[in-house]
């Protein structure tokens, strides 16, 4: 079950991401930042990590080479879970009209 972040930090970082200055300056300077910090903190540090639950990872598919990208019933299945964590996901997808790209990961024994 996902965990949503309820601290007063995330609750003000979640009120800034809906705000329609954020949304013209946010997409252009968080993604870069964060990749510069995790750089930086070896992974110890992102901005996206204080607004909600974030992790990178790198992965391909056992058959493919992919991800595996969730079909539309699947996504809706799952959808009510991710906004349950950002609620700030149906703003966007709104406002910027995306079709946001969601991906099923299992662990692999190892």
């Amino acid at each position: 079950m996902p965990v949503a972040t309820t601290n007063p930090l995330s609750r003000a970082m979640r009120k800034m991401a809906t705000s329609p200055a954020f949304r013209k300056v946010g997409p252009k300077v968080v993604p870069p930042l964060d990749r510069f910090l995790h750089h930086l903190t070896r992974g110890r540090v992102s901005v996206s990590g204080a607004i909600v639950p974030s992790l990178v990872l790198t992965t391909t598919g056992r058959k493919s080479g992919l991800p595996r990208l969730l079909d539309d019933a699947e996504k809706a299945r799952v959808w009510p879970d991710l906004v349950a964590v950002w609620p700030a996901f149906d703003d966007y997808v709104e406002v910027s009209g995306r079709n946001l790209r969601v991906f099923h990961l299992e662990p692999v024994g190892g």
